[in-house]
């Protein structure tokens, strides 16, 4: 199993976008992949299932929110497994490929989980600082749990912000995922969230030796920058947004830059009732087809995958 975080500070950047898309084309070749939606917003939740569907057919008690409810001194007491959702539409289109997905959806009461979490930290006989560890580790055991043994690849959606549960999703992961719009502001938090990234590791695995020796230390690289809703002048982007790219690969000259780009498109903010991503409903001749085809592409080769030859439909 290889774990992703997609994660950028800045919102609105085409996180869900990519993650979504990413994981049903994916599928499509014939990966089993697993979404978890750590975005209080639920983007990634409602991309599989529309508002009105997802009260119907995603129980209460089967969300990111309510495993995190069950935590008690740090530890959860209930298995991840039991939250995930089966997105039924998009595996009708996937499973002729030998693909999967599945779904651990989020809740926007998740936004209030942190305050409530953090208030009770040190307070039932555990050291803060272990409990905090526990915290962050747990994300982690659970995805390696046996019953998720099944899924070859986790995408990870996480808020933009660096909480203690987006926390989670970096010590969970083998890789970070950064989509940025080529503008100021998107691009101007890619360096700082490195930097706390970096930071992350090396005071957890400081850690470790304190309240878990033995355990392997984490170290989650970068597969680099996707840029997003780029706007083109006839084959290459407008000058603004090649500036901010270049920019990028400047202030960060060791980070990878996707060679595929996603340009701006109206079909990604379309109402999707049926819950299948933009990628399955595509005709192959659409441009957004052919770049977000080449973005799988570029994912597997980067993140040490070896591609199957599936035939996409």
């Amino acid at each position: 199993m290889r774990v992703v975080s997609v994660i950028n500070f800045k919102g609105g950047v085409g996180k869900t976008t990519v993650t979504a898309n990413l994981g049903a084309e994916l599928a499509r070749r014939g990966k089993r992949v697993l979404l978890v939606d750590l975005d209080p917003q639920s983007s990634l939740t409602y991309s599989f299932y529309a508002p009105d569907m997802a009260a119907g057919r995603i129980p209460p008690d089967r969300s990111i929110k309510a495993w995190y409810d069950s935590f008690d001194r740090g530890l959860p007491n209930r298995a991840l497994s039991d939250c995930v959702v089966i997105p039924a539409e998009v595996n009708k289109k996937v499973q002729q490929y030998g693909g999967f997905v599945g779904l651990i959806p989020s809740s926007m009461s998740l936004i209030d989980h942190e305050l409530s979490m953090l208030a009770n930290v040190g307070l039932r006989g555990v050291e803060p600082g272990q409990e905090l560890f526990r915290l962050r580790r747990a994300l982690s055991e659970a995805l390696h749990h046996p019953a998720l043994a099944g899924y070859e690849l986790v995408l990870i959606d996480c808020a933009p912000n660096f909480n203690i549960v987006t926390q989670s999703a970096i010590v969970a992961s083998d890789h970070v995922l950064v989509p940025s719009r080529p503008d100021y502001l998107s691009t101007l938090g890619i360096t700082s969230l490195l930097h706390n990234k970096s930071r992350l590791v090396e005071m957890y695995n400081h850690q470790i030796t304190e309240y878990s020796p033995g355990k392997p230390v984490i170290a989650p690289t970068e597969i680099g920058v996707v840029f997003t809703m780029v706007q083109y002048k006839t084959v290459n982007p407008i000058k603004a947004h090649l500036h901010y790219m270049d920019l990028t690969q400047r202030r960060n000259p060791k980070l990878p830059i996707f060679r595929t780009s996603i340009r701006e498109n109206v079909a990604f903010g379309s109402e999707n009732p049926d819950g299948v991503p933009v990628i399955l409903r595509l005709k192959p001749q659409d441009k957004i087809y052919v770049e977000l085809m080449a973005l799988a592409s570029d994912f597997l080769n980067s993140s040490g995958f070896v591609e199957r030859a599936v035939a996409a439909a």
